[in-house]
């Protein structure tokens, strides 16, 4: 898949897609109930599953937890950002260590959510993304 091919699949249809990457069934069911009624929400509870699901659906924004099963959400960033260098990805974790953090943030995600989070925040975060409207 090209760059614009990614983007023009985001820009023709009708709803966006928020994927959500965390092995914890209470976060992913919170975000769902957060969002579900204006935006569709793709969860994912495997690292190893992150790249083709997101490959598959091209989703407007990821919140990928660092600490999953398979690959940790660490290698999932970095593979995303190679599949698609404009992928707007949140990191979620409850390890908000300043590391984790910065490591994040330098290696191309555009935000960190400590968890637990508010919905405020988290509505933060999506009303950022660019391609959601």
């Amino acid at each position: 898949l090209k760059d614009f091919s990614l983007a023009d699949i985001r820009r023709t249809r009708h709803r966006n897609i928020i994927m959500v990457v965390d092995d914890d069934m209470y976060v992913r069911t919170l975000i769902r109930k957060v969002v579900d009624w204006r935006h569709q929400v793709l969860e994912v509870t495997d690292g190893n599953a992150v790249t083709a699901a997101y490959r598959t659906h091209v989703p407007d924004i990821v919140f990928l937890d660092i600490h999953m099963p398979g690959k940790d959400g660490l290698e999932s960033l970095k593979e995303l950002l190679i599949t698609d260098p404009q992928a707007y990805v949140v990191m979620l974790s409850a390890d908000s260590s300043l590391t984790n953090v910065e490591w994040t943030m330098r290696q191309g995600a555009k935000g960190f959510l400590t968890k637990p989070f508010t919905h405020g925040k988290l509505l933060e975060y999506i009303d950022r993304c660019p391609t959601i409207s």
